[in-house]
């Protein structure tokens, strides 16, 4: 899922993801996170074409501090999502 507009601070607050898309201007709490501006598919594909879209959508976005599920990336070959699901696992 990609949002836009949220802040690292914004996203440690979140314990309610939704990942249906919904009314951007609903009323939320902190808890819980918008709705996604996008969604695409959990694979290395997927996480290249979160990234050109996150980018397309807001270019100030460089390298480093794209939020992306749990995991902060720092780069735009940080690791795979087998790397991911791995860090998500604690191994």
């Amino acid at each position: 899922m990609a949002f836009l507009n949220v802040s690292e601070m914004d996203i440690i607050m979140w314990n309610q993801i939704d990942p249906h898309f919904g009314d951007p201007k609903e009323k939320r709490t902190k808890t819980q996170a918008p709705s996604p501006a996008a969604r695409f598919p959990a694979s290395d594909e997927g996480w290249r074409d979160a990234i050109a879209y996150v980018r397309q959508k807001q270019p100030s976005v460089k390298r480093g501090g794209m939020s992306m599920s749990n995991h902060i990336c720092t780069a735009d070959d940080c690791c795979t999502y087998e790397e991911r699901q791995q860090q998500r696992r604690g191994k």
